[in-house]
């Protein structure tokens, strides 16, 4: 048996496709996330540094801050960038908040003697679910250069 084109048409594609409304989708959601990190001062009472990030669903934010130094001399000079970077994004599975993202702290070590600058990094990716309001720990970094511990918390909070 063999279908006419318009018997076809009428099989592959239902009848209520053209006239059913376009479908609207969610508004994407905005939070503020807090963000702490203890270990950057030497002193071990020193208030963590504490950074923000508002981001809408799906979307990435970045807090970038310090120095881009020279790596070489010259006409060629290469440069690089030390200090902080944070960048984090956000989905909700089920109402939860699941934020992914990564750290990176680098600085410059002391001049060796043939004059470049080592740079000392320290970096973590990581994904967390984020259930309440209260701060929630991103990572947890021991450096084993430096000897030091570094704690990153994140706190969550729904603004649209």
């Amino acid at each position: 048996m063999r279908l006419s084109p318009l018997l076809l048409a009428a099989v592959v594609t239902p009848a209520f496709a053209d006239n059913a409304p376009a479908a609207t989708p969610p508004a994407a959601t905005i939070y503020r996330f807090e963000v702490s990190i203890t270990g950057i001062e030497q002193d071990p009472k020193a208030a963590p540094a504490t950074y923000t990030l508002t981001l809408q669903e799906n979307t990435t934010g970045l807090v970038s801050t310090g120095a881009n130094i020279a790596m070489t001399s010259g006409q060629n000079a290469t440069r690089q960038n030390v200090g902080l970077d944070i960048k984090m994004s956000y989905t909700l599975r089920n109402g939860v908040v699941v934020l992914s993202g990564d750290l990176e702290m680098s600085a410059v070590e002391a001049t060796q003697t043939n004059g470049a600058p080592n740079i000392h990094r320290v970096r973590a990716e990581n994904v967390i679910p984020i259930t309440g309001t209260s701060p929630t720990l991103f990572t947890s970094v021991y450096d084993v250069v430096s000897h030091r511990r570094y704690e990153v918390n994140v706190s969550a909070k729904k603004l649209l």
